[in-house]
């Protein structure tokens, strides 16, 4: 999954290219939509895209997490219900929720802000949730090398909503756990608190 990440440093994406797209988009919607107010469309979406909903290529995501020693044995760290939204990269269209994180410290704690910064880096770009799921825990294994760790979101997505089944009271729940999160004693209290969050 992290081989699917850009390497250090940021990606730039391009604003003439998106909205070039969108003016050819337009053009295939065709005559409904003749003679509306379009003329500076095609530049505010490929603003609203290159800035805002895809701005995390623009980030390295494994800087994101800095750390510091942990003096003696830590219990669970864990954040819950941190919001997100993100743009499904089969339809191009947004799934949003929360994401709660656990980990279990060894030798190495971080801040709780860039556990926050880490999902919004990661869920600005074209996703699907279950690889959003797993870069997150990932980047936390790679970088604080817990104990234990695990990551789940609960997400409405609007491919479910607006079409094909159009089930808008449908969510999604992935999960991924990893080391002593998976494994007695730590396994039922991190559920615990994972659930809680849900």
């Amino acid at each position: 999954m992290l081989g699917s990440l850009p390497g250090r440093g940021s990606v730039a994406v391009n604003r003439q290219k998106l909205a070039e797209a969108v003016r050819i988009f337009l053009d295939g919607v065709g005559d409904a939509v003749r003679g509306e107010d379009l003329a500076r469309t095609p530049e505010r979406v490929a603003r609203a895209w290159a800035d805002e909903l895809l701005s995390g290529y623009a980030i390295d995501p494994r800087g994101i997490i800095t750390w510091e020693p942990v003096e003696g044995e830590q219990g669970l760290v864990v954040v819950q219900k941190i919001d997100f939204q993100s743009v499904c990269l089969h339809h191009l269209l947004p799934f949003t929720g929360k994401v709660s994180i656990a980990y279990l410290p060894a030798q190495r704690q971080t801040g709780l802000s860039k556990l926050v910064r880490l999902v919004d880096c990661l869920s600005r770009r074209l996703q699907i949730q279950e690889r959003l799921t797993s870069q997150i825990l990932e980047i936390i294994v790679e970088t604080l090398e817990p104990r234990g760790a695990a990551c789940m979101l609960v997400a409405r997505h609007e491919c479910l909503s607006c079409r094909g089944v159009r089930r808008p009271a449908a969510r999604v729940v992935t999960l991924r756990t990893q080391g002593a999160c998976a494994e007695p004693p730590y396994r039922d209290e991190t559920m615990r608190l994972l659930e809680a969050a849900g």
